[in-house]
This record gives C-alpha cells, sequence and structure tokens, in this order.
C-alpha cells in the first residue's frame, strides 16, 4: 500500500517527511529522483548527523508498492489519478506563502525553466505560477483535486509543522486515522533540529520556515 505524502510544492512536504524519519524511522519514498539532505540527532553518538532521502521509485516499483501488504510514504507533487484508491497525507499552505516561496525555489534551482528577465525575475516568476496552470495543475486547482477525491486523504496544515510542540500529536493523530496504530509506532520522541539547523543543510529546501511572508514580498 502506498501511503503519498502529497502537495503543490513549497507547503511543508519535506519538513513532513522528516518528520516521519526522525519520529518514526520509517523510510520515505518519492516519484523522483532526487536527494535531501536531513540532519538529525542520534543519542548514541551524541551528535548531529546528516543523511539524506528519499528512495526512488520507478513506475514499476510503484506498481508494486501499490499492490503490496506493506506500507511505503511516497511523496508526489502530481495531481492525484481518479482511480487511484491509497490513502494520502495531503500538505497544504498557504497559498500566498506557497506563490512566495515556490518563486523563490524556481530562480534558485533554474531547472527546465526559460531565462527569466533580468529586470524583474521575482515578478516573472511570481507572474507564471499565479497566472499558469503549467506547474501542477496550479495551486487552487492542486488542492481541490487532492482535498475532494474519493480515496482517503489526511489533510495537514503546513503551519502547525511550525510549532514543534505539535509533531508528535500530529504524527498519532495520523497514524490512529489510518488505523495503523499496530505497525507505525513513535520510535524517537527526540525534538526535530530547529529549522536553522535544517537550513545549513539545504538552505534552498528549507528556506525560511515562517508564514505571512506575502506581506512584505508579494506586491500590491
Amino acid at each position: 500500500m502506498i501511503i503519498w505524502l502529497a502537495s503543490y510544492p513549497r507547503s511543508g512536504n519535506n519538513l513532513f517527511a522528516s518528520l516521519i524519519k526522525r519520529h518514526l524511522r520509517e523510510k520515505v519514498y518519492s516519484i523522483y529522483d532526487e536527494v535531501i539532505k536531513f540532519p538529525f540527532y542520534d543519542v548514541s553518538s551524541d551528535q548531529v548527523i546528516d543523511s539524506k532521502y528519499p528512495f526512488y521509485l520507478n513506475p514499476e516499483d510503484l506498481q508494486k508498492a501499490s499492490k503490496s501488504d506493506q506500507f511505503f510514504f511516497v511523496k508526489t507533487h502530481e495531481l492525484p489519478e481518479k482511480d487511484d484508491q491509497n490513502p494520502a497525507i495531503y500538505l497544504v499552505r498557504d497559498g500566498r506563502d506557497v506563490i512566495i516561496s515556490y518563486a523563490h525555489y524556481i530562480l534558485n534551482d533554474r531547472n527546465n525553466i526559460p531565462v527569466p528577465p533580468p529586470d524583474d525575475p521575482f515578478g516573472w516568476a511570481m507572474d507564471a505560477l499565479i497566472n499558469s496552470s503549467d506547474q501542477f495543475g496550479g495551486w487552487g486547482a492542486h488542492v481541490s483535486a487532492w482535498t475532494q477525491r474519493p480515496a482517503k486523504t489526511i489533510v495537514v496544515r503546513y503551519e502547525n509543522l511550525l510549532q514543534p510542540d505539535s509533531h508528535l500529536l500530529v504524527l498519532q493523530s495520523i497514524i490512529a486515522e489510518l488505523n495503523l496504530t499496530e505497525v507505525i509506532k513513535i520510535i524517537d520522541p527526540y525534538p526535530m533540529p530547529s529549522f536553522e539547523r535544517l537550513r545549513s543543510v539545504d538552505p534552498v529546501i528549507y528556506r525560511k520556515g515562517k508564514t505571512g511572508s506575502w506581506i512584505t514580498e508579494m506586491s500590491t
């Protein structure tokens, strides 16, 4: 069985995957061939260790995972398939902050995008994200497609993930809602590294970790 970790980009997917890796000590997979760094505190050595995730699943392996009796946490930004019955954890964030963060990301990443105009690259990126559906259908359509799908979908707000005291409660609630309390346990309750530490290992993925950036960065 697949448990989708779904979100529109820059909505907390990687942060939530880090919680799974930290507290549940479960593997996180992805439909994308990518490598993300994650620091975690190793109690036995009393050190902060940089590790990497997720594990890539090609389309054939993804089909096998979907039919398996075991569960696989799998990251995706794609729109849901209409006939897919696998449960999902959907990360949603204030769309205004998403657009700000995603605009920064695509300008920093510069992967498979046209060359932005030199006079206002940020404005160009913002306009492209707001007025185009090229990026995973657009934020609004993406949220609607996942939250209104027939299959079980648990919605988690990005803003709640910024409160470390709520991390274990959020995970426990999701495990219970998925009826997996017998097979998924909180293994490591030690707190997540600070967002500053996350940023130090990957400043592109972990940029600010704040809400309300749109107030100062989005032009009126």
